[in-house]
This record gives structure tokens, sequence and C-alpha cells, in this order.
């Protein structure tokens, strides 16, 4: 990128999500502090993403469970003293308790507070997706083709593309059509092209576009529902195509807990590139294809058996008990002699010795019924 353009950037980080569609995962957690890939949590993945594209100055939006969030950044990047994190959360108004109805609500009610005079541009992104992609390209995009807006989009299957905002453009990339999670795709082509959720605003524009919605005394909740299908006849929004990138990119929206175990498998087979990106494993965590957290070895011997699976931290592991393309999560006891394959065991459980699971994905009810201590015989 050009001398000086990262510095015309700034970041607002969307973090305030509780994830109930992921019940229990979420119960002691944000979603933007679900744990992924030993030794991380999901936000990481929208701050790695900026510290590598040079953009030091990040605004967190903060709502559920923030403190866990807060403190989870500030130890973490501490030793990046040239990165700056603010935090915003819920506060107190004269009107009364103020706390957020969505993701443009979120902005809006902090746009005093987001640093708009001393930054060209402003990244929005959500911090519950991961993804790993050149945000370099996307900024220069923006910043060259001098337009209003930019979505950073991408094409997924037909199938898919209802969970998604769809997007329609003209030949210039220029959006002219914004459909968020239709009920049926907005084209009948088999990769439609989808908002990733991540945005770049001119930052004057962002300000008119706040005072036009404050003066027809209609402020949008939602950028997808609300914002952008009203903006795009008055300003210049563009797309900017993931696909453009030739394959190196990675983007998946963690909306249940099947889109976490497929990313978590993903992280497995090594399909989300981590070169050059700063969240790095040492060997020691790596054992037959598999991942374990730093205090694995301290706590367990030698005679279990680990394939293609992860295991987070303060897992204990009973001798004699083979795992197999399975994600473990912290805090859990596996007895001896268990045989544990294609299935997913959440944060806190106990299993007895001798116990065989296979193919157990906790499904919601599961999730609504049984708390932290549950244990398995």
């Amino acid at each position: 990128m050009p001398k000086n353009i990262s510095n015309k950037f700034n970041a607002v980080i969307l973090a305030g999500g509780k994830g109930e569609r992921l019940g229990l995962l979420s119960q002691n957690n944000p979603k933007s502090g679900l744990v992924f890939g030993v030794d991380y949590r999901l936000i990481d993945f929208a701050v790695c993403n900026l510290i590598n594209s040079k953009v030091n100055n990040i605004c967190c939006i903060l709502q559920y469970l923030p403190h866990i969030i807060m403190r989870h950044l500030t130890e973490r990047y501490r030793k990046y003293e040239h990165i700056r994190f603010d935090f915003l959360t819920p506060y107190q108004s004269r009107e009364g308790n103020i706390s957020f109805l969505g993701t443009a609500d979120a902005v809006w009610k902090n746009i005093n507070f987001l640093s708009l005079d001393q930054y060209e541009h402003t990244i929005i992104l959500p911090a519950d997706h991961i993804y790993n992609f050149n945000l370099e390209e996307a900024m220069r995009f923006h910043h060259f083709s001098k337009t209003d807006v930019t979505l950073i989009s991408t094409n997924v299957k037909k199938e898919n593309a209802v969970k998604y905002g769809n997007i329609v453009t003209d030949q210039h990339n220029t959006i002219i059509k914004f459909d968020e999670k239709p009920k049926s795709p907005t084209l009948a082509t088999p990769n439609p092209l989808v908002s990733t959720g991540i945005y770049i605003f001119n930052n004057e524009v962002l300000k008119q576009i706040y005072l036009n919605f404050c003066e027809q005394g209609n402020l949008p909740n939602d950028f997808g529902y609300d914002t952008f299908p009203k903006i795009i006849s008055s300003h210049t929004v563009k797309s900017f195509n993931l696909d453009t990138l030739n394959g190196d990119y990675y983007w998946n929206d963690i909306a249940s807990i099947d889109d976490y175990c497929k990313s978590t498998f993903d992280f497995i087979d090594g399909l989300i590139n981590l070169n050059g990106f700063f969240m790095k494993l040492t060997d020691k965590k790596r054992i037959s294809d598999s991942f374990v957290s730093a205090d694995f070895h301290r706590k367990n011997n030698s005679k279990i058996k680990i394939d293609h699976s992860i295991l987070f931290s303060n897992c204990e592991i009973g001798e004699g008990t083979l795992i197999q393309n399975s994600i473990v999560h912290p805090n859990v006891k596996i007895g001896k002699n268990c045989f544990i394959k294609d299935t997913f065991i959440p944060e806190g459980i106990s299993i007895s010795d001798s116990v065989s699971l296979e193919q157990f994905i906790p499904d919601q009810k599961f999730i609504d019924t049984f708390q932290h201590g549950f244990k398995l015989l």
C-alpha cells in the first residue's frame, strides 16, 4: 500500500452480540469472545487483520459481558504499544439508559466518540466472523475509487445466500440493489454475491448519512436491513469482491454451532491461512494433525491418542483414551479408556471412564437443558 494510506483509516469493531443461537457456548462469553484455535477468541481475527493492515486506532463497541473483551484485548496486545484500543459500552444519558439495538444503532449512538474528524475513512468490522485476507487491497480500492461507501463482498452457494445481505452491482461494481436475508436469493445465479458485514465509509459521508437520518427523524437500527437499502440511491456504494484476491482469503460468519465446527476443522486442516498472520502456534501444540493448549503436556501423560482434533485449555484426559476428529472445549474432564470420535464437547463437561461418544454434536435441546458440570456416564 502506498505510504501513509493506512494512516487515513481508523476502525470500529462491533463486538456487542450475545450469540443466542450458540446457546451454552456464549452463556459465559460474548459471541466475539468465543474461544477458537486453542489460544484465541473470535474477535482476534478482526484485530489481527487490522494490525496487519497497519490500522492502529481501533474502537470496540461492546454490550454483552464487555469486561471479557476488554481484559482479553488489553492483555493479549499489550506489547503492541502503537495500537490504541477504545472501548465503548452502553451508557446513561439524560434520556435514560442507552443500549444498542443493532449494528447501525451502535454506531449512531457512539458517533461522537469515533475519532471521525482525525481520519478520512472508517472500517466497520464484525467481531464474530472468522476471516483472513489482505484488507489493504479493500482499503486501496475504497480510497482510490473515491467512493462513498465500500461493502466487502463474496460469492456463496445459492442455498446459503438467504443468510446474508444479497448484492446486485452494475458493470462498475456500484451496488444497485441490496436485500438483507431475503426469503429467496436475489438473483437466480449459482453463486450470488453477498455482504461479509465489513464496510468502509468515507468519514464525511458517514457523518452526512447520520445527519440526514436525524433530520428525517428515523435513525435505522441495522446496516443491512435499514441503512444500505436506503443510501444506495443517494450515495455511491461499491462492492469489493474478495474473489478478486484469487482465492487467497477465508471468511465465515459464525452464526451457529455448525458454522463454528466447520471453521474449527478448516483451521485444523490448514484452510485458514495464517502465513503472515501473527496468530502463530508453536510446534508443541501440534499432535498428529491436531492442536492442543499450552498446558496439555503438563496436565496429561503420553498414554492417550489424539488425531485430527483440537483441545483447549485445562483439559484432563485419562490414559488409554482415543480422541479423533473432535473439538474439546476448556475445562473438560474425560476419563480413562474412552473413545471420542466426530464429537464436540462443550466447556465444563465431565465424562466417566470407558465412555464411547461418536458423532455427538450438542444440539439446541442439549444446550438448553444442561449447564456446566453435566456428567456423561
